[in-house]
């Protein structure tokens, strides 16, 4: 991966006229990058999730109103008994999916720049979905939409142990 990080990021700064030889994604970040840079994309690799009942769901997929109330009801409606298990696992992971390629304004890579974007993603989410609600069971997976210029990171929770009312 990391070499192929290293084309791509060759063929984007291709302007930058210096001698210096770049082995590692690390020379970049010394020579183009700077902190703020960083940050900006921390919350891409790490972003805030919340927990609604005993799902969770990424918090910037609820920030509207009415999508926070949805989920509520998605969950309201399992518990009564109005929708199979397979629809609430349905519903809820309609909010736990991120649209890769619509992140950026500007395209200006690769279909494989945007998977390993991608694959990176899905492994940070995974990590920090363990860390921060190790008493559930999730899997992060990368899926080709080919109506897409890029791949989805979808999250899935394991939704069996929530009980109807």
């Amino acid at each position: 991966m990391v070499m192929h990080l290293l084309e791509a990021i060759k063929e984007k700064y291709e302007y930058i006229d210096t001698s210096q030889t770049f082995d590692d994604p690390l020379d970049f970040i010394h020579t183009i990058g700077s902190p703020i840079d960083a940050l900006l994309y921390y919350e891409l690799l790490f972003p805030k999730f919340t927990k609604i009942d005993e799902c969770v769901f990424l918090a910037s997929n609820l920030q509207g109103f009415n999508a926070k109330i949805k989920a509520e009801q998605c969950i309201e409606n399992y518990k009564r008994g109005k929708i199979s298990l397979d629809q609430f696992k349905n519903g809820v992971a309609s909010f736990n999916f991120y649209e890769v390629a619509y992140v950026f304004n500007d395209l200006d890579c690769s279909a494989e720049a945007l998977d390993l974007l991608a694959d990176c993603m899905a492994k940070s989410w995974q990590l920090k979905l363990e860390s921060e609600f190790p008493q559930y069971t999730f899997k992060v997976v990368v899926e080709p939409d080919e109506d897409k210029p890029g791949p989805d990171v979808c999250i899935y929770q394991n939704l069996d142990h929530i009980k109807k009312s």
